[in-house]
């Protein structure tokens, strides 16, 4: 099933979707927060930025089928997983969502994030590993200037993902603002 099928089922109202992705279920957005939020479920919430949806952020979580009982006894079998009726708030959900891909002032401080700094020095020649080619001040910018979406890829990007394709797209990005052609 596409992640738009899986997002579409998971948003409908009035319904906790648990999508079955194997030996697993999966839970995510709006039924992230009514079994994290709501039914104070202590699960792993994890987010991603989705390229090839046009950036579209997502949160998530999950737990393995076989623990179903374990977490609900009432929840109804369908086609594409389970889901459990009822009337849930979700009046806190935008704020819980947007904590997962709001910046804090922290993040973008210079000593959390050295890459954003208004006044970024040049490396001097000593400092540089040997590895990297000589730098002439008349090929590095002294300024770099990250928008929003890389701020938020710096901050969840982890060395072992598996976004191959969307980290190429980000250093040349960051190689295009940092060295002159």
């Amino acid at each position: 099933m596409h992640i738009t099928k899986k997002l579409e089922i998971s948003r409908r109202l009035g319904y906790l979707s648990l999508i079955d992705e194997g030996s697993f279920l999966r839970i995510y957005n709006q039924s992230a927060y009514i079994i994290s939020e709501l039914y104070q479920q202590k699960l792993k919430i994890m987010h991603n930025i989705l390229g090839k949806l046009n950036n579209y952020p997502i949160v998530y979580c999950g737990f393995p089928k076989r623990n179903l009982s374990l977490h609900f006894n009432n929840a109804q079998k369908m086609e594409w997983g389970y889901q459990i009726a009822g009337d849930f708030d979700l009046s806190g959900y935008q704020m819980w969502f947007n904590q997962f891909f709001t910046l804090s002032k922290k993040d973008i401080n210079t000593r959390a994030n050295p890459l954003v700094h208004h006044q970024s020095k040049i490396i001097n020649q000593s400092q540089q590993p040997k590895i990297m080619p000589k730098l002439s001040p008349k090929t590095v910018r002294t300024t770099l200037h990250l928008n929003a979406n890389q701020l938020i890829f710096l901050k969840n990007w982890q060395p072992d993902s598996d976004n191959n394709k969307i980290t190429q797209q980000f250093m040349l990005s960051l190689q295009r603002q940092l060295f002159r052609s």
